[in-house]
């Protein structure tokens, strides 16, 4: 009996894959999505390469093509699966008040992509007819692929259509101009289009200057003070102390005056007493979080209070313990 079942099993396999003008075949086929699949990487490859006019008959067959006498693309959630992050991004961003609905259509995922490509390969075109044409909103990631291509005109165009260049990247980010503290050509970019270099995320528990102080070039420290960013009321010398800068070190604490004893968001005094329990400590205890022995001695030599405790009350040389960094121990137990 087993054995009859199986070849009726197998009887009934091969006969669905004898039928191919099945009305359920077909449609099983076709939710598989492959040929909708390969146009939509054409059309990235011509968004990408600045093909316009290849892109807007893809985009015809896309909204026109039909199977089986259906619309392809409503079945175009069958087989396209947008990951979290982009789910969380159309969502968030692109889900205007005035739409009023708890479900993302999937030609907004797809819109959105090839907008991303466009802004990858800086087609300033393509994305203002995928923008004004095709309704497309301005996102984050197109944000963020126009400013690694240094698609400057692209970033022109997104700023026509309502991008705030200080909004937030991304759900409790700073704005753009921090995530490019690397590059003088795109600090002065922002900048010179209104970029504030005291930003901070909604939580206000990050900010431009202090990445700057963490990573960026001297040079790029320097345009940001002189557009008004304001080194003091931040944590840049503890980000500096972290990796081991004594140049920028030296000059947050001579230039900007620095308080060499402050701690870690006690610029804001009610920041500070929020995140009490978050061991924020001062630029020593920085040092000491990263075992960096020179950044520790600069400031030991510089006169930081070396008893100063931390905000739940350890000092340097606890931390340090905690943290087995002998040589620190030894160190700090010197004085």
């Amino acid at each position: 009996m087993t054995q009859n079942r199986a070849e009726s099993r197998n009887e009934s396999q091969t006969s669905s894959h004898m039928l191919p003008s099945s009305p359920f075949h077909f449609v099983v086929a076709e939710c598989d999505g492959a040929s909708r699949k390969a146009l939509f990487e054409q059309m990235k490859i011509a968004a990408h390469d600045g093909n316009l006019a290849q892109l807007q008959d893809q985009l015809t067959q896309w909204d026109t093509e039909c199977f089986n006498g259906v619309l392809a693309a409503r079945k175009d959630h069958l087989w396209y699966r947008p990951t979290v992050m982009q789910e969380f991004e159309i969502f968030n961003e692109v889900n205007h008040p005035q739409e009023q609905t708890k479900h993302v259509p999937t030609s907004w995922h797809i819109l959105n992509e090839l907008l991303v490509a466009a802004s990858r390969g800086g087609q300033t075109a393509v994305a203002r007819f995928l923008i004004e044409e095709r309704r497309c909103s301005v996102t984050s990631t197109a944000v963020e692929q126009a400013m690694t291509a240094k698609a400057f005109d692209t970033l022109e165009l997104f700023r026509e259509h309502g991008w705030n260049i200080n909004s937030p990247i991304r759900n409790n980010l700073c704005p753009i101009l921090r995530q490019v503290v690397h590059n003088e050509d795109q600090v002065r970019w922002c900048l010179e289009h209104g970029a504030d270099p005291n930003a901070r995320n909604k939580s206000k528990t990050m900010d431009v200057r202090s990445y700057a102080a963490l990573i960026a070039p001297f040079n790029v420290l320097l345009l940001l003070h002189s557009h008004g960013a304001n080194f003091r009321d931040c944590n840049s010398l503890h980000c500096a102390a972290r990796s081991g800068r004594l140049d920028v070190m030296q000059w947050l604490m001579d230039e900007q005056r620095f308080p060499i004893n402050q701690r870690e968001l006690e610029y804001d005094s009610v920041l500070f007493e929020d995140r009490v329990s978050n061991k924020l400590g001062t630029a020593l205890h920085a040092a000491v979080e990263r075992d960096s022995i020179k950044a520790a001695r600069f400031l030991l030599e510089r006169g930081i209070d070396v008893n100063m405790p931390d905000s739940v009350g350890d000092t340097a040389l606890r931390r340090a313990q905690q943290h087995g960094r002998s040589e620190m121990i030894a160190l700090l137990e010197a004085l």
